[in-house]
Order: C-alpha cells, then structure tokens, then sequence
C-alpha cells in the first residue's frame, strides 16, 4: 500500500529526489528479474520485488485517459494515452520508453487488488490485478512531465 496515494503531486515530487540503492532497496531474488525495489514510500513489510511469473502477469497495454484533477476533485481529460507494461519490467508510455528505476509490488492484496508499483522519470504507474470501477487498472503520473495524471487505464 502506498502511503502518500491520497496525493499524487507529492509522489510525483518524491521521485524528483532520486531512487538510490541504499537499505531503503531490496532486489528480487531467485527466480526474479533483476529490478530493484525501492520500500522507502511504502508501508514496512507491505511490498516486495516481483517475481518474473508476476511480471509477466501485469504486462501489456493499459488504454486510458491523461488530464488533472482541478480542486474539486473533477477529472479534466486532456485526452487518451497508452502504457506498455513489458514482461521484463520497461515501461513505454505514449510510444516513448521509459527506464524503469523501481518495480514494488504489495505483499497482499488490498481494496484495489495486488497492485504493482512502476517509478519511472519524473513519474509513476500503478497497475491493480483487477479493475477499479474508479481508476480502471492503471492509473498515475506521466513521466513525461511528472504532472499529468493517467487514469481508467484497462487493457
């Protein structure tokens, strides 16, 4: 579960800082791909590197909607954006790849399923084994600009 979810502006500044290699890191381990997973904004104990099966699972493409939540709350949709979820961890967001610096996902499952966390440029993606009737399947913050927010993204 990520803590500061009620809040995507201060993820997307979170990243900003970096995603080092330090005790805040773990890797996975046999039977994993070689991406790190940074714990440091999550709960203790909550999430884990991938494994490669787990990986595979989530991959593909995620179309959904790019735009801003003004004050209120209201989704203004600039338009439609895909995310590619690569078997092996890269992510490819609007036809542009993406390096991927961490790959969490939850331990358990919670409210929007077992989620996967991407941190990806100046941004991030959330991929849910199941849809949320709100936020679809996939949803975050472009790393194009680490603003916008992509959200309903199905596959």
């Amino acid at each position: 579960m990520r803590l500061i979810w009620g809040g995507l502006g201060a993820v997307a500044l979170a990243l900003l800082g970096g995603v080092g290699a330090d005790a805040d890191t773990v890797s996975a381990g046999a039977g994993a791909v070689a991406l790190n997973c940074n714990v440091a904004g999550y709960v203790a104990d909550a999430v884990e590197a991938p494994t490669e099966a787990q990986l595979a699972a989530y991959a593909g493409r995620y179309h959904g909607n790019e735009g801003a939540y003004d004050a209120s709350g209201a989704f203004n949709r600039f338009g439609a954006a895909d995310l590619v979820v690569v078997s092996d961890g890269r992510l490819i967001y609007k036809g542009t790849p993406f390096e991927t610096l961490s790959v969490c996902i939850d331990k358990a499952a919670g409210g929007q399923g077992k989620v996967m966390y991407f941190e990806s440029g100046a941004g991030h993606f959330d991929v849910s084994d199941r849809v949320d009737p709100t936020v679809g399947q996939a949803w975050g913050v472009s790393p194009l600009d680490g603003a916008t927010v992509f959200t309903g993204g199905r596959r």
